[in-house]
């Protein structure tokens, strides 16, 4: 039997009613958001900086995101935007998913040299995906 990994990430605030059932909350407010605001920085720093954090509290404490498993994720971003709970999803394609136990090599950024899976429709996490060009 395979692992259960986070399912996919919705848009969700406070504003919109109750959570809805197995999904986790990741705002900015719950100890997985992201702590690099975007009136401080572009959404590209911030993602970048958010996935280098994310690997340093799973260095820290191997249980950072384990709450997290098998769980829709829910921000306040817009589905259309780059988010750091995609970046929380990739960890868990990589890590859960393709087995590879490497912190640093799960969240890289290395696109596709993860895994080499060469997929980007709907089916692959890689870093490269959630680059984010600030200049548009």
């Amino acid at each position: 039997m395979s692992e259960t990994i986070a399912i996919k990430r919705i848009k969700w605030n406070r504003f919109m009613g109750k959570l809805p059932t197995n999904t986790k909350i990741v705002t900015r407010r719950s100890r997985w958001g992201n702590p690099f605001n975007l009136s401080e920085h572009t959404r590209g720093e911030s993602l970048k900086k958010y996935r280098k954090w994310l690997r340093d509290q799973i260095q820290a404490d191997k249980q950072f995101i384990e709450p997290l498993k098998g769980y829709n994720l829910a921000c306040g971003c817009d589905i259309t935007e780059k988010c750091h709970a995609d970046i929380i999803l990739e960890f868990f394609q990589c890590h859960v998913i393709l087995g590879i136990k490497d912190v640093d090599q799960c969240l890289a950024n290395n696109p596709c040299k993860i895994h080499n899976c060469g997929s980007w429709e709907g089916h692959c996490y890689c870093p490269n995906i959630w680059e984010v060009d600030d200049k548009k």
